[in-house]
């Protein structure tokens, strides 16, 4: 039984959580938080608030961890399991995160966390129009909600309702002045002509000492992109230069050396790899398009997708995300290319995460950086790149037959 002391202290102390959270101070979330627990252990929301912040601190194992455990004491918070599928989702585990929302929306169809968590998952395995649905329902609970309605934007526009885009960014605009992802939107599908209103309004919000740096990198590269338009490069690079220089100083933790040795590293181990003894996969089950950003992916990934037999999932992260712990790790990655039963399952594991996307089709991943992965790519999926042409060909050359015969 608690003292009357302590109900007192708890109560000041989580209002300073609260605000510690709220200014983004996680570790002193943590920090606090478990000190309360001391005092009162069976406080479902302590354990949420310690894996919320364990989340945003980049430990998403000790934040579901916590998560799990708020859980055991009252299996039914909403909260805890919306932020449980969100940290799943980030973790790429879409059939868990998908599991945990559907559970909460069982228990209250109009949940708001639930749709926009849920809906994000559909947007991240492309199901654009499933993803749609859930953020119109989203909509309806609460119309001012910065992040959905930026999500809401986003998807319209990737399937192609660029109207409907608009008047969500329009709104975005009317509620939120001060912010700059619905520029940076509008921008990408705006041709600019001189003397454009748009680009005026970006100017204007660069001189605001009330939008946030971040904020205002958004719009440095959206000028950029409008004078480009404009044929006027010498402004274009002018803006590309402040948008690089302000992003280089939120990059941290980033340093070029890490990806010198990751390329050393690839690069060494497969130097006198064989490839001879690879089985060849009777079928496709995955086609890759990769190369330098900006070289036509987009394009190819467009064109190889409007075959029936393809499902274009757009650029994907599961090559990176499974490969890249295991590539600096010299034991894991020595398993890769010597144990036969370690990469059956590595491969196994991320062609389930394929399958998400399209359970029979076969799956295209545009991702251009997936190059580093070449390598992996042909001995994992037991592909040979030879094959991957025929097969691009043959579905160039099937899709050409169709237009010519319309003709």
């Amino acid at each position: 039984m608690l003292k009357k002391t302590d109900i007192e202290y708890i109560k000041k102390e989580y209002k300073k959580i609260q605000n510690l959270f709220l200014a983004g101070q996680y570790e002193k979330v943590i920090e606090k938080t478990k000190i309360l627990l001391k005092k009162d252990p069976l406080q479902a929301t302590f354990y949420n608030y310690i894996g919320l912040s364990y989340g945003h601190l980049g430990k998403n194992e000790l934040g579901k961890k916590f998560l799990l455990k708020g859980l055991e004491i009252n299996p039914n918070n909403q909260s805890i399991l919306v932020n449980l599928g969100s940290m799943y989702r980030s973790s790429q585990n879409f059939v868990e995160a998908e599991d945990i929302l559907n559970k909460v929306l069982l228990n209250n169809p109009n949940s708001f966390t639930a749709l926009c968590n849920l809906a994000n998952i559909k947007r991240d395995l492309n199901k654009n129009e499933e993803a749609i649905k859930l953020y119109e329902k989203a909509y309806d609970i609460d119309p001012k909600n910065l992040n959905l309605l930026n999500n809401l934007s986003i998807s319209y526009q990737t399937i192609g309702e660029f109207d409907k885009c608009k008047e969500i960014l329009k709104k975005t605009e009317t509620l939120f002045p001060k912010k700059t992802t619905q520029d940076k939107i509008f921008s990408s599908m705006h041709n600019y002509v001189e003397n454009d209103d748009h680009q005026k309004l970006m100017i204007n919000k660069t001189l605001d000492p009330e939008v946030s740096i971040n904020d205002k990198i958004n719009l440095y590269f959206s000028l950029a992109k409008s004078y480009s338009d404009q044929n006027n490069h010498d402004k274009s690079c002018e803006y590309f230069e402040k948008g690089n220089n302000e992003k280089r100083k939120t990059l941290l933790n980033y340093h070029t050396r890490d990806e010198e040795m990751l390329y050393d590293l690839i690069t060494n181990n497969f130097k006198d790899f064989n490839f001879d003894h690879i089985y060849n996969a009777k079928e496709p089950n995955l086609i890759f398009i990769v190369g330098l950003p900006r070289s036509g992916t987009t394009l190819l990934h467009q064109i190889i997708s409007s075959h029936s037999n393809v499902f274009g999932a757009g650029e994907l992260p599961i090559m990176r995300t499974n490969l890249i712990k295991k590539v600096f790790e010299k034991e894991s990655f020595e398993k890769i290319l010597n144990d036969t039963e370690y990469r059956r399952q590595l491969s196994e594991k991320m062609m389930a995460e394929f399958r998400l996307h399209h359970k029979e089709q076969i799956i295209l991943d545009k991702a251009p950086l997936n190059f580093q992965w070449i390598g992996f790519i042909k001995y994992c999926f037991q592909m040979q790149k030879l094959y991957i042409r025929k097969e691009i060909l043959r579905i160039l050359l099937s899709l050409f037959i169709k237009m010519f015969l319309k003709k």
